[in-house]
């Protein structure tokens, strides 16, 4: 199997600019999928991480975020104050939608997904639970 590279890696950034950038909507996609999916990542890592020139469709973003988490307990979906998209183009640039980023997070093989009694499960392969 061959699987081509859709942006460019965290590591091979050329400005200090661009890495913060990266950085910023790396911390912001990993709190959003905490607090919206109950997912933690586990792997992220320089491939994990890629960066692309061209922000990502952000109407792809906003569909993901409407749609309801598959393991949030029924009060957690009701509930309207759960963290919202912010990616840091929108706060250099206003004009910019707030979900609209360059950042690509990939590769959930050693991901978490959280039930509402904190009890690890793993998305893919044979991780083990952190703690």
């Amino acid at each position: 199997m061959c699987m081509l590279d859709f942006g460019t890696h965290v590591m091979d950034l050329e400005t200090p600019k661009e890495v913060l950038k990266a950085i910023y909507d790396l911390l912001e996609v990993t709190r959003f999928i905490y607090f919206n999916r109950q997912v933690l990542h586990r792997d992220i890592s320089e491939g994990n991480v890629l960066f692309k020139k061209q922000p990502v469709n952000s109407e792809l973003v906003k569909n993901v975020e409407k749609q309801p988490s598959v393991t949030a307990p029924p009060s957690a979906q009701r509930d309207k104050a759960k963290p919202q998209l912010c990616f840091i183009e929108h706060f250099l640039n206003s004009s910019v939608s707030p979900s609209e980023t360059s950042l690509l997070l990939v590769d959930f093989d050693s991901g978490e997904i959280l039930d509402q009694n904190r009890r690890h499960n793993t998305v893919y392969g044979q991780s083990r639970p952190l703690g």
